[in-house]
C-alpha cells in the first residue's frame, strides 16, 4: 500500500511538472492561418461524418513550426521560403492525431506552408 502511495505522488508531481513546462513552450506559439479546401478527390473515402482536423502553429523563437492532423489520409508538409526553394517537408500517416514538427532556417523571413492529402488542401503564410 505504501508502494502504491508512494507511486502515485510520483505520477501527480510528474504531470504537474510537466504541465507546467509545456505552458512555458506555450509561450510563443502563433496559429498560423490556413485557407482550407478538399484534396485529391479521385482518391477520396465517402463518409457520411468527417473528423479530420488540420491545423498548423509557429514557434518563432525556436524557429519550428507544429502542425497538427488527424483523418486525412497520408499527408504532404512542404514548407517554402519566399523565393520558392523548399526549407522543410515531411510526409505523415494521420489514421491517428499526429504531430509533425518541422525546423526552419535560422533567417527571418516570409515563409509558405502547404498541406497536401486525398482529405484535406491546407495553405498558408507566416512571418519568422
Amino acid at each position: 500500500m505504501k508502494k502504491l502511495f508512494c507511486l502515485l505522488i510520483t505520477l501527480i508531481l510528474f504531470a504537474q511538472t510537466t504541465a507546467y513546462s509545456k505552458t512555458i513552450e506555450d509561450g510563443d506559439k502563433t496559429k498560423i492561418d490556413l485557407d482550407k479546401g478538399e484534396g485529391n478527390k479521385e482518391n477520396k473515402k465517402e463518409r457520411s461524418i468527417d473528423f479530420s482536423y488540420v491545423d498548423a502553429f509557429l514557434y518563432a523563437s525556436q524557429n519550428k513550426v507544429e502542425v497538427e492532423l488527424f483523418d486525412v489520409g497520408e499527408a504532404s508538409i512542404t514548407i517554402l521560403n519566399s523565393l520558392g526553394q523548399v526549407v522543410a517537408s515531411d510526409i505523415v500517416l494521420t489514421n491517428i492525431p499526429t504531430v509533425s514538427t518541422l525546423e526552419l532556417p535560422a533567417g527571418n523571413g516570409m515563409y509558405y506552408i502547404i498541406i497536401d492529402s486525398t482529405e484535406v488542401y491546407a495553405h498558408g503564410w507566416f512571418v519568422l
